[in-house]
């Protein structure tokens, strides 16, 4: 995040949430994007994606797998989730993702970041 403001630019995210019973995940969203607003990072109407609970793994997620085209494409630097347990309950896949936003000089806000990924 900090290399992309030394480059004279705000971060642009994507926003991210699970979709209960087939209604649109309004409140997590609008969540996502106050805080990513908070922080003063850009986020475009195309850029907030979600899949139906329950999710399933990480690589079978279309929208999860929308957000990390964003990031390399570079039309994204980060995501912003309302916690961890939307990525994942499973700690090895949170891992996982969380070095793969790191090799790709992206990163993951959690807004509730106090709930943690259960180990």
């Amino acid at each position: 995040m900090a290399s992309v403001r030394s480059r004279g630019r705000l971060p642009h995210v994507c926003l991210y949430a699970l979709a209960f019973h087939g209604c649109a995940p309004r409140a997590s969203l609008a969540a996502a994007a106050a805080y990513a607003e908070e922080h003063s990072w850009q986020v475009r109407a195309d850029q907030a994606f979600t899949d139906p609970y329950p999710p399933g793994r990480l690589r079978d997620r279309p929208g999860w797998n929308r957000v990390l085209q964003q990031i390399r494409g570079g039309y994204a630097d980060g995501v912003v989730v309302i916690t961890a347990d939307v990525i994942t309950t499973d700690p090895d896949e949170y891992e996982r993702a969380l070095v793969w936003f790191q090799a790709a000089s992206g990163f993951i806000a959690v807004t509730a970041p106090d709930v943690a990924v259960r180990r």
